[in-house]
C-alpha cells in the first residue's frame, strides 16, 4: 500500500487538542444539516468536542473552523473519535468529520462513528481550483454522543499523474500506472456504454484509480471498491463497467439500487460469470424470485442474496420489452434515499403497470 506523508517543510494548517473547556479561538457553532425543529448540541469539554443528538432533533449543530489555503493542492485531515449510543449502520451522507471548501458542498470525512474506544480517522481532500479557504468541522445527524479530539490539518504532497484521453481524464498514483492496452479497452467500453444508453452528449469523466481499498478510503471516505461522485469515478480497478455505466447514466438521475445496480448489469449481461437472464430464469424455476416492491427498499435490497441478479434481469426486461425511454423515465422520477412508497409510485407510473404485474410479466419473459 502506498503511504503518503506531508511535505517535510510544511507546517500544519491547524493543530487543535481542545484542552480547555471552552470554544477555541476561531471556532464557531452552526447548524450544518436541517432547517427547522429542535437542534442538537455541541460542547467543548473534557478535552474534546462533544456532539450530542437525540431522536427529537431535526437540526444538527456542528462545530467548525475556517482555515486559509494558499498554493495548496491537497490537505490531509486526521482526528481521534469515540462514540456512545450511535447505532451501527447509520448511513447519513454527512456524519462526523466534514469539510467544505468555499462555495462548495459538504464533504464527508467518513461514516458515522460507532466505536466506544478512541479510533483514529483521516481523510485526504483535493483543494478545488480557486478555493482560498476550507471549513473543517464535526456534526452528528444521528442519535447518540460522539467525542472528537486531536484534530490535525496539514498540506500533502500527493504524487498523482494525469492524462486526458477522449472523454476520460485518468488520474493515478505514480506507483500504479496505466498501460496503453487498458486505455484502448476503456475507449471501447466508453463508446459501448454511450451507445447502450443512447446518449448524444455524454459527460466527460474523471477516472481516479487507487492501488488498494485502504488508499481509496483515505481519499474518498467510501469503503466500496468503486463509487461515483458527480461525473467522477473512484475505483481500485483500471476498468470498471459498473461505475462507467453509473456515471454516464447520472445524466438521467440517481435512483435506488434496484435500478442503479440493474442498469450496469443489463449492460454487462453477466454477474460473477453467469448470464443474467439465464441465471434469473434458473432462480425463477426454483421459485426464488424476490418481489420487485420489496427490492425497492434499499435495506431489503442489501439483505437479499439474489437482489443484484434480480435487478439486472429487471432492467434487461425493461429495456427489451418496455424500451430504454421507460428506463430513463424510471431513473428520472425515482430517487436514491427517497421514500419507498414514493419510488414505487413513480416506477409504476413509468412502467404503466403495478410492480406485481411487472414481476409476473418479467417471469414470463424469463
Amino acid at each position: 500500500m502506498l503511504v503518503l506523508v506531508s511535505s517535510a517543510w510544511a507546517l500544519p494548517l491547524l493543530s487543535e487538542h481542545f484542552d480547555a473547556n471552552a470554544m477555541p479561538a476561531g471556532w464557531k457553532t452552526t447548524v450544518v444539516v436541517g432547517q427547522s425543529g429542535p437542534p442538537s448540541t455541541v460542547a467543548f469539554q473534557d478535552g474534546g468536542v462533544v456532539l450530542t443528538t437525540t431522536a427529537k432533533n431535526k437540526r444538527f449543530t456542528g462545530a467548525q473552523k475556517k482555515i486559509e489555503l494558499r498554493d495548496i493542492e491537497w490537505v490531509k485531515v486526521t482526528a481521534r473519535v469515540k462514540a456512545t449510543g450511535v447505532a451501527a449502520g447509520s448511513d447519513a451522507p454527512i456524519c462526523g468529520l466534514y469539510a467544505r471548501f468555499e462555495g462548495g458542498d459538504l464533504l464527508s470525512g467518513g461514516s458515522c462513528p460507532t466505536g466506544t474506544e478512541w479510533t483514529d480517522i483521516s481523510r485526504i481532500l483535493r483543494v478545488p481550483e480557486g478555493a482560498h479557504d476550507v471549513d473543517i468541522g464535526f456534526v452528528l445527524p444521528v442519535a447518540g454522543t460522539v467525542v472528537y479530539d486531536d484534530l490535525l490539518v496539514e498540506p500533502l504532497d500527493a504524487p498523482w499523474r494525469h492524462v486526458g484521453r477522449g472523454a476520460i481524464t485518468y488520474h493515478w498514483l505514480s506507483s500504479d500506472p496505466y498501460s496503453e492496452a487498458t486505455l484502448a479497452a476503456n475507449d471501447e467500453a466508453y463508446e459501448a456504454a454511450q451507445a447502450f444508453l443512447g446518449l448524444t452528449a455524454p459527460p466527460r469523466i474523471d477516472w481516479w484509480k487507487y492501488p488498494d481499498l485502504a488508499t481509496k478510503l483515505a481519499y474518498t471516505a467510501q469503503p466500496d471498491p468503486g463509487s461515483v461522485e458527480g461525473s467522477a469515478v473512484h475505483t481500485i480497478f483500471r476498468s470498471d463497467p459498473r461505475e462507467l455505466v453509473t456515471v454516464l447514466a447520472r445524466t438521467w438521475g440517481d435512483p435506488p439500487p434496484l435500478l442503479a445496480e440493474g442498469l450496469w448489469l443489463a449492460h454487462a449481461n453477466e454477474l460473477d460469470g453467469r448470464d443474467v437472464k439465464t441465471a434469473a430464469r434458473q432462480l425463477a424455476n426454483g421459485g426464488g424470485l424476490p418481489s420487485l416492491a420489496g427490492l425497492l427498499d434499499p435495506v431489503k435490497f442489501a439483505a437479499t442474496p439474489d437482489a443484484k441478479l434480480m435487478a439486472g434481469a429487471f432492467s434487461k426486461w425493461m429495456i427489451e420489452v418496455k424500451g430504454k425511454e421507460v428506463v430513463q423515465k424510471a431513473w428520472t422520477t425515482t430517487k436514491r434515499g427517497g421514500a419507498v412508497a414514493d419510488n414505487q409510485k413513480a416506477l409504476e407510473a413509468a412502467l404503466g403497470m403495478s410492480l406485481a404485474d411487472a414481476g409476473a410479466a418479467m417471469k414470463g419473459w424469463l
